[in-house]
């Protein structure tokens, strides 16, 4: 499709083209300097939430913090609260003895009579 317009219009639309090059050319040089960075690790999480821990091992969120009730799981409430719920924290420690040894027994003075 042949459109005939005028030559400020043509200049324009050249220019602009000319400047989506430059910045493509642009692109690629910043991707590979990223590309070539060596990538640094992560610092350790010291606390994870209860939806992070479900997460690593594929349980529902609700089960961990069923656990966190029991005390299944040793974890600690937040400062801050949804709605009138407080939130749990479970600390890297505690992920590590439940990667390792498994759920502790159940604490008869959490919520529930065992």
């Amino acid at each position: 499709m042949n459109l005939d317009l005028p030559p400020d219009v043509m200049t324009q639309l050249t220019s602009m083209q000319e400047s989506i090059q430059s910045l493509h050319a642009e692109i690629r040089l910043v991707r590979a300097e990223l590309k070539s960075r060596p990538v640094e690790p992560l610092p350790p999480q010291k606390w994870y939430s209860t939806a992070e821990v479900a997460s690593m091992f594929q349980k529902s969120e609700y089960t961990v913090r069923q656990w966190c009730n029991e005390g299944r799981i040793n974890a600690e409430k937040r400062e801050e609260r949804r709605g009138n719920s407080e939130l749990w924290k479970i600390s890297d420690e505690v992920v590590a003895r439940y990667r390792s040894e498994g759920l502790l027994g159940p604490d008869p003075s959490r919520n529930r009579d065992w």
